[in-house]
């Protein structure tokens, strides 16, 4: 999602950087200036409706919020993961507190 919305910005301020180069000289080529401001106009037009479906996106997070023990959630990713680090020969010391770590998470 980040590339999504990162990619079309990055674009907007190289177009806007060589059009503010362009419009410094006199004999500016009005034909390219002209072509590189219909593209800022096209990439800010392509990120509006990703920013949409982020918001939209943060906001249904919001309400699948849930609260959840953090002690447990490593303990299940790391029984998830146990035979790919045994392969690799890793080991992973858990000293986890003998409490629970209660947390809000968006559900898996």
């Amino acid at each position: 999602m980040i590339t999504e919305i990162t990619q079309p910005l990055a674009a907007i301020a190289n177009f806007a950087a060589v059009c503010t180069i362009l419009a410094e000289h006199s004999s500016a080529d009005l034909k390219k200036l002209h072509e590189y401001l219909a593209s800022i106009i096209t990439k800010s037009a392509r990120a509006g409706p990703i920013l949409g479906r982020f918001q939209n996106l943060v906001k249904h997070s919001e309400d699948n919020r849930i609260d959840s023990d953090l002690i447990q959630l490593l303990a299940d990713s790391l029984t998830l993961v146990r035979a790919n680090l045994r392969s690799r020969y890793v080991t992973v010391d858990t000293g986890f507190p003998v409490q629970s770590v209660i947390a809000t998470v968006e559900p898996v």
